[in-house]
């Protein structure tokens, strides 16, 4: 049944917009293994041949929704970088942003993305494009003198992704479940507070990082950042 998918007309958009509304939800709470293409069809009340007809297969449906997502995060990306705002404040609101996304998601979710090829292979792709735009954003706070020159970025940044991939599939002690803002204190802060300069730190002193500052901006990044006091 995969293969064949329908033309884009305006009725045909609004109906693959619920779809994808539906399947993102369920894949959510539920991971991405354990929801049936027959799951979705039924919380829908359509056909499952309908669904097939539209996104093909269930790793199809799953690779579109982490596009769109992935097309989120490179909106809040350009939003930041062209908003002529000072560097300190981008990168801590592209932290917070990309950290609060992992920790307010599902577990099931994201251990299960390691086991559809085609998912793996573009989330490889958009590591890489994040790590560029971390790299960038660090090379703006190096400028600034915000943060320390003398230390390998790529190293950190990488050593962050590392710890983002223990955050998501919990490869620390099984009895450790940090929610999203402790997540953001013990282990994003304080890598970033490793990479300031003694200006940085003072910087990052000025900007209220509470909970409910974290959980505002990921839910709205657009009209929630986190401004220095």
């Amino acid at each position: 049944m995969g293969g064949i998918y329908k033309a884009n007309t305006t009725f045909d958009e609004n109906k693959r917009a619920k779809m994808m509304e539906c399947a993102t939800e369920m894949f959510f709470k539920y991971g991405i293994k354990k929801v049936k293409m027959d799951d979705i069809a039924k919380e829908l009340s359509m056909s499952k041949r309908t669904l097939y007809e539209y996104y093909g297969d269930k790793e199809n449906l799953a690779l579109e929704m982490l596009r769109k997502l992935h097309r989120r995060n490179q909106g809040v990306y350009y939003h930041l970088k062209e908003g002529q705002h000072d560097a300190m404040f981008v990168m801590i609101n592209w932290y917070v942003f990309l950290a609060m996304q992992v920790k307010t998601s599902s577990e099931l979710f994201f251990r299960d993305l390691d086991k559809f090829p085609k998912i793996k292979e573009y989330l490889n792709y958009v590591a890489s494009l994040r790590m560029q735009c971390s790299l960038d954003f660090a090379k703006d706070c190096i400028e600034n003198g915000y943060f320390r020159s003398d230390i390998n970025h790529e190293l950190l940044v990488n050593m962050y992704e590392l710890m983002e991939d223990a955050a998501i599939n919990h490869r620390w002690r099984n009895d450790i479940d940090l929610a999203g803002h402790e997540y953001f204190d013990s282990v994003v802060l304080v890598i970033m507070r490793g990479a300031c300069s003694e200006k940085g730190l003072k910087e990052l002193a000025r900007y209220d990082l509470c909970e409910e500052n974290l959980y505002n901006l990921v839910k709205d990044p657009y009209n929630s950042l986190i401004n220095p006091k």
